[in-house]
């Protein structure tokens, strides 16, 4: 069967999603668009057809699985099936059972996939594949507060051993929606562990490596049935949002092949399969990358792989429908990626401490980047984005004169 006859399904349609979307649909592949939320601009291309599903996250598995299998039975092959959010992974890898009489899939085993996604877990494999990475101490209960605190250097940072456990409403009336909390001294630490502990006492404390956010590299990859890569490249993060401990907002693609061999130790140490981006520090103190965390799916500009030379969806899907596909070894470097309104918001911040001014971030933008949202072939998800925003700010300023 040729790929154009064969579907993809894509689970979960923000700026990630959008990408694949976009990867798959160029080529003329069948694309399903997927997601509970209506305001995902990716449900808005025209390379997918959309629906709007359960929610996997607040509804029964069952709910999602019984609106899946009447999609495969309008179908008359077995779809591919890309989740791209992390509450669409999870739902996955619960029903990977089910979900396999009707889909093509290939992600890594629940096992593997929690334990890369788990603090604890990523340590462990960090020590047993010799993966360097900050200095760290998993704290089970106060106990093992008081050595801690007094060896770890500083800042340095807190964090879940799950990122899920902080999600609890306790939690984040406490902290907000913060990933990680920064402590300056050993008395912070001790206050802000104090107040969680009660709630989730499992946490991890971690040295913060030097460096400006522009130290953060990410390595998207995709490994097929053997764990064999078929294609990664480098992404530095140049600017992120919220700024130090967020999310990329603008993308340049690097060459490393250091990078690259630390990433497929990493990999193979554990015999992943599937999509996944690795993401390091480059550490200044002794020139190594060291290891912050692991993303067991398609990531949120992995998009650009099809910019620079290294179309990881479309080499997921070829390997999926048990095509043969050469390894791509090669790639552009100095293509970028940005996202308009998550770079504003991160300008904003880095403007506010100092760090940044609005002529030097004006001038690392220019046409030639690919934009998260924006393309002249597919206007429907830049016109979506851009109503979201003026109804934003509208709601915004009948609010301050109320």
């Amino acid at each position: 069967m040729t790929e154009a006859q064969v579907p993809a399904v894509v689970l979960s349609l923000y700026y990630s999603g959008l990408g694949l979307v976009r990867s798959l649909g160029r080529r003329g592949i069948p694309v399903y668009a997927m997601d509970h939320a209506v305001t995902n601009v990716g449900l808005y291309s025209k390379y997918a057809q959309r629906y709007i599903c359960p929610d996997p996250k607040i509804q029964p598995d069952r709910l999602l699985l019984k609106f899946l299998k009447k999609l495969r039975q309008k179908v008359t092959c077995r779809p591919v099936l890309f989740p791209t959010g992390d509450e669409y992974v999870l739902f996955v890898s619960r029903n990977r059972g089910e979900l396999d009489k009707d889909f093509e899939i290939i992600m890594a085993d629940r096992q593997v996939q929690e334990d890369l996604v788990s603090k604890t877990g990523l340590h462990e494999i960090a020590i047993r594949a010799g993966i360097p990475e900050p200095q760290t101490y998993i704290i089970k209960s106060s106990n093992e507060l008081s050595y801690v605190s007094e060896e770890i250097p500083y800042p340095c940072i807190i964090k879940p051993t799950y990122s899920k456990s902080w999600h609890k409403p306790e939690i984040e009336a406490l902290i907000g929606r913060k990933k990680v909390i920064k402590v300056d001294t050993p008395e912070m630490l001790i206050y802000w562990y104090k107040k969680i502990a009660p709630i989730e006492p499992r946490m991890i404390i971690q040295e913060v490596i030097p460096g400006g956010d522009d130290h953060l590299y990410y390595v998207p990859s995709y490994l097929d049935r053997n764990s064999r890569i078929l294609g990664a490249f480098i992404g530095r993060k140049v600017r992120v949002t919220p700024i130090h401990f967020g999310s990329a907002s603008f993308v340049e693609t690097i060459c490393d092949p250091k990078l690259l061999e630390l990433n497929r130790k990493l990999l193979h140490s554990v015999k992943y399969r599937g999509l996944v981006g690795v993401e390091f520090k480059l550490d200044p103190r002794d020139g190594e990358y060291k290891l912050i965390e692991v993303n067991a799916r398609w990531g949120l500009w992995d998009g650009l792989g099809a910019y620079c030379g290294v179309d990881l969806g479309h080499i997921a899907y070829l390997d999926a429908i048990g095509q043969k596909v050469e390894p791509v070894s090669t790639y552009h470097a100095g293509k970028k990626w940005f996202s308009l309104d998550r770079d504003l918001s991160a300008f904003l911040q880095y403007r506010k401490e100092g760090s940044l001014n609005l002529k030097n971030w004006l001038a690392t933008l220019d046409f030639s980047m690919m934009h998260a949202c924006f393309s002249r072939d597919d206007l429907g998800p830049s016109v979506k984005l851009v109503k979201d925003l003026l109804l934003k700010l509208l709601h915004s300023g009948i609010r301050s004169y109320l």
